[in-house]
């Protein structure tokens, strides 16, 4: 349908060769070798403690002997050949990993023949985080970034510090304020992500799972 003319394909694969030699050899039986395999299953476990919403799907799981990099699925048991692995994923931004297990903290696990082996690895959601910088204009005052009640979701935070927030949320940016100042705006500033800030008091930013906005 594409009007190609010609078509290649090719496949990459990793082949072991074994040579038993028949003749001067009295036992010599021409049965082929027998394989050494163990067993691992990788469980995935998705923490959402604060404000996370992803699933366990949304993780991609491989096994990766060195060479050749296998998909497999939270859960189910993988035959392999003997040799040593990796456990790796394709992650989801904002989220921490760990592994325990018959894995070590890299992910990495030995399969020896017969093995049953089972690594475990979880996926901890981040904080969002929210910084207030006050700027302050003094024709003749004395006002002080401080002094202006910098508040998220109506809570007191301190000025220049990051504050941490559930993800996935709205919060909201305001002040209490401060006799004989007036708010010019507009609030400025663009995520980790790319979003921006609401530009007035009172505006409200959603953020995603380690996403910090200033």
């Amino acid at each position: 349908l594409l009007d190609n003319s010609t078509q290649t394909d090719s496949l990459t694969a990793d082949v072991t060769f074994t040579a038993v030699q028949a003749r001067h050899n009295e036992g010599f039986l021409c049965v082929p070798p027998v394989r050494e395999t163990g067993e691992l299953t990788v469980v995935k476990i998705v923490k959402n403690d604060n404000g996370g919403n992803n699933i366990v799907s949304d993780f991609h799981l491989n096994v990766d002997d060195g060479f050749v990099s296998t998909g497999v699925l939270s859960g189910a048991t993988t035959t392999l050949p003997v040799g040593n692995y990796t456990v790796n994923e394709t992650g989801v931004a904002g989220y921490v990993a760990s592994f325990s297990g018959d894995c070590d903290v890299d992910g990495n696990v030995t399969i020896n023949n017969g093995d049953h082996k089972t690594c475990i690895l979880t996926n901890d959601d981040l904080p969002a985080n929210i910084t207030l910088i006050k700027n302050v204009i003094n024709h003749g005052g004395t006002a002080t970034p401080t002094q202006f009640g910098l508040r998220v979701d109506g809570f007191l935070v301190q000025n220049n510090t990051s504050t941490s927030t559930s993800s996935n949320v709205p919060h909201t940016i305001n002040e209490t304020g401060k006799a004989g100042y007036h708010f010019v705006g507009p609030i400025t500033g663009t995520s980790s992500y790319g979003k921006s800030c609401p530009a007035v008091l009172n505006g409200s930013v959603t953020l995603d799972e380690g996403e910090a906005i200033t």
